[in-house]
């Protein structure tokens, strides 16, 4: 019929995105920086916090979401691959992977920064994590965490989940978190017990 074989061409996209399906951003201690996990890309960026530069892009485990910072450690729960990835705030480098219950999400530093409390969805457990020897310390149980948003846009196949969350209190003796019902826990870090419960 007279018309040409249509033809393939590959174009140059450019330089990479730094990362897709964002997930929770959290400022370095000292306000320059940002992080932000990229769930989909199993990276986390960052950001400089004044001109919004891409300083690094950190490749940690599969579907990273909550993050917990010291002055020196960024504390990444990898909700699928069930793991605590630790990385260096001072050359971005690798530091430790932690094995932890299954879909860690939400993460907290103690005050001194010693420790990151961090919460599994499944079998709603708290994980501690000695941040002076780089491993698991122990587990806190019946700690209420659940899924408490999910959004979904259609016209650019993006979601956005949100977690129940918790706090440490500013003497790192207790974990303030709800319960989901009527009622906020605090929980003993050393002894795992509820030693207050104040109805909501």
């Amino acid at each position: 019929d007279g018309r040409d074989a249509p033809a393939a061409t590959d174009v140059d996209p450019g330089t990479t995105p730094e990362g897709d399906y964002m997930g929770w951003a959290v400022y370095t201690r000292d306000g320059g920086r940002v992080l932000l996990s990229n769930r989909g890309t199993n990276n986390v960026t960052v950001y400089d916090a004044a001109t919004r530069a891409v300083l690094a892009n950190i490749p940690v485990g599969t579907y990273p979401a909550g993050i917990g910072v010291t002055d020196d450690l960024a504390v990444i729960a990898c909700a699928f691959s069930n793991e605590v990835w630790i990385v260096s705030l001072v050359d971005y480098s690798f530091v430790a992977a932690i094995p932890v219950s299954e879909q860690p999400w939400v993460v907290r530093i103690s005050p001194d920064q010693t420790r990151a409390y961090v919460s599994c969805d499944i079998p709603d457990i708290c994980e501690v994590i000695d941040l002076t020897e780089l491993s698991h310390d122990s587990s806190i149980s019946a700690f209420p965490i659940w899924l408490s948003m999910f959004s979904w846009a259609s016209e650019n196949s993006r979601n956005a989940v949100v977690f129940s969350g918790f706090e440490v209190t500013p003497n790192g003796q207790h974990l303030i978190v709800p319960n989901g019902i009527d009622a906020v826990l605090f929980v003993n870090t050393e002894t795992a017990a509820v030693d207050y419960t104040v109805p909501v």
